[in-house]
């Protein structure tokens, strides 16, 4: 639901509080907006983890997405 993605989560309070949320999403720009951390999935194992800027600094990548699509 695009409403629902594009409207402020409770979890971004909790969050902003120093309480951890777990977010599931395939929305790469989504978890890219919320979080300061992943952990990528491929077939049902980690791929990949840690902060998105260093994830995606460290590839060269331009966002999430580009990251995603090179692991």
């Amino acid at each position: 639901d695009g409403q629902v993605r594009t409207s402020p989560l409770p979890a971004n309070r909790l969050n902003a509080q120093g309480t951890t949320v777990i977010l599931t999403t395939h929305y790469l720009e989504e978890a890219e907006r919320l979080c300061k951390r992943v952990v990528i999935l491929k077939q049902g194992t980690i791929a990949t983890e840690g902060e998105i800027a260093t994830l995606v600094s460290g590839a060269g990548a331009k966002n999430l997405e580009e990251f995603y699509l090179g692991v």
